[in-house]
Formats: C-alpha cells, structure tokens, sequence
C-alpha cells in the first residue's frame, strides 16, 4: 500500500469524523447568520417605520454588537478548525520510520532572520507574515517549517508585490558537507536577477553542467561555490526526488544550502487548511492540499537524509 492510499485510510477513520463535528458547527454558525439577518432586517425596518430617533440609535446599536459578536463566532470557529486538522496530519507524518514526534504552533514561524539568510530572496521593506509552524527530526536532520507570505515594495511602482507565498523550511544537516549551493527555478530566474548577482559575487558559479539529469538541468538553476561538491550534495536520487513531487504538483521549489544549513521554499498560492463558512469543509481534496505540500519537503529531506 503506498503512502497516498494510507493516507486516505486514516482520513476516513480519523479525520473524517473530525470534519463532520466541526460540519455541525459551521451549520449552527450558518443558521445563526441567517436568523440575525432576518432579524437585523426586521427590527431597522420597524425603526425606519415609527421615525423614533432614540429607537432607531438603540436598534443600530444592538446590531452593531451582535454583528461583531458573529465576526468573533466565525473567527474562533476559523482558529480552532486548523489545529484540530493539523495534528490530526501530522499524527499520521509521524509514524513513519526515522520521523519524530512533530510539533505544531499555530501562531508561531521559523523567524524573518532564517528567511534573510536563506538569501534566496532580496528584501529591502518587506511585509513579512507566517504561520502554522511545524518543528521535527528525520533521521539525523533537525527541521523547522511554517506557512509564509511575503511581498516587497517595487522598485519601479512602489506598491507592495508577492516576492512568496507558501512553505518555508530550515533544516540542520548533523555532519555538514563544505561549501554553498542555490537550486532555483528557471521560469523565476528573470524576478531573481537580484539573488543571482549576489551568489555570483560572492564566488558562486553556475555549475548546470555538472548535473547529469537534463530533467533537471532544463528545470533548474544550479550555482555553487569552489569549496563545495555539487555532484554529491545533489545526487541522482536526491535530483530524481525534487523533479518527482515539484512537477506532480506544479511547484515552484528553491533550495539554498549553506555550511550545514539547508533552506527551501515551495510555493503555494492558496491558503492551506483554511476552512470554507459558506460551503461544505467535507473533502478529502481539501486536506490532500496541505498534505502534498508538507510531504514533499520532508520527502527531500527524507532522501538528503539518505545519501548523506
């Protein structure tokens, strides 16, 4: 049984059922929402009807109030959906061989600072947001990721535009391997002229030549420096890997590494695990969405624990 069809197993015996409790709640928030318009409406129009001012000012009042009390329902309802899913997922990451426990925080992230040392990205003012952080070993690599959304100002017309929006990792190789390597992709190369004049300036070359896979080399831009071993930080498998899930699921992946510190990014444009008010949250698709971009990080990470 692969992966995927376990997944769908514990998803009908366990998330499932957790699904169809928070369903309920988003039933009575729904029918909480219709009855107050109902009867917002009715009670304004009875104001409008007996032209009393004082009236009129309680009514707009009390609607005021339980409006924002309908806005706190539906934010708490929001807030308590996602935990509940997550550590229903990541029970199920977790029971694989040389997995962890892994821990999650809603309202935590892997930090601004690790995002700017990555420097995969060239920030000058940005709007830096995370969330949903995960933290946990496989193998011998220690990692810690969470859902990051990033914009910059332009240079051009000032406005605030996406640099990123999706994943975030940092992972902690246990024996280092020398030198530094970037990984980015060929269709983002125009945004990231920036990054590349960096890396190149500070002794990095590119090194696509080096990569046997032309999978690869047609997909990705590959620089490293002189003290580092690109052939063997990027094997085969490890290459076969990265091309595997990014293209399965039409990712954009970029990865720095540095002295023992390893950096990826993965884009996702949507927010993962975000709960629908308006219709059904009863779908397998749904939470398939975060799990594929969970899983193809720690599957990197599962293989570069492997050949390294």
């Amino acid at each position: 049984m692969n992966k995927l069809d376990a997944f769908r197993i514990f998803y009908n015996h366990s998330i499932y059922p957790e699904l169809k409790r928070m369903e309920v709640k988003r039933n009575r928030l729904l029918y909480l929402i219709g009855f107050s318009i109902l009867l917002g409406t009715i009670l304004i129009t009875i104001a409008q009807l007996l032209h009393i001012f004082a009236l009129s000012l309680i009514i707009v009042l009390l609607v005021c109030f339980y409006t924002a009390f309908l806005f706190y329902r539906i934010r708490q309802y929001v807030k308590t959906f996602k935990p509940r899913i997550m550590e229903l997922i990541l029970d199920f990451i977790d029971n694989s061989i040389n997995y962890s426990t892994l821990s999650y925080e809603p309202d935590r992230g892997v930090g601004f600072a690790n995002f700017k040392k990555s420097n995969i990205f060239q920030l000058s003012n940005p709007d830096f947001q995370e969330e949903d952080y995960i933290k946990g070993n496989i193998g011998s690599v220690a990692f810690e990721l969470a859902e990051t959304r990033v914009k910059n100002p332009s240079k051009v017309s000032g406005r605030m535009e996406w640099i990123f929006d999706g994943v975030f990792m940092k992972a902690t190789l246990q024996i280092p391997i020398k030198g530094s390597i970037i990984i980015i992709p060929k269709t983002e190369k125009p945004y990231l002229s920036r990054t590349i004049k960096q890396w190149v300036g500070a002794g990095h070359v590119k090194v696509n030549n080096l990569i046997r896979n032309p999978q690869f080399r047609a997909q990705f831009e590959t620089y490293a420096n002189k003290k580092s071993n690109p052939v063997g930080f990027l094997t085969e498998g490890l290459q076969a890997s990265i091309l595997q899930y990014t293209q399965a699921f039409d990712k954009l992946f970029y990865l720095a590494y540095k002295n023992g510190t390893i950096y990826m990014a993965i884009s996702e444009e949507k927010d993962i695990l975000e709960p629908h008010l308006f219709k059904s949250n009863l779908k397998f698709s749904l939470i398939k969405e975060f799990y594929d971009d969970i899983t193809i990080l720690l599957h990197i990470l599962e293989d570069l624990d492997l050949h390294h």
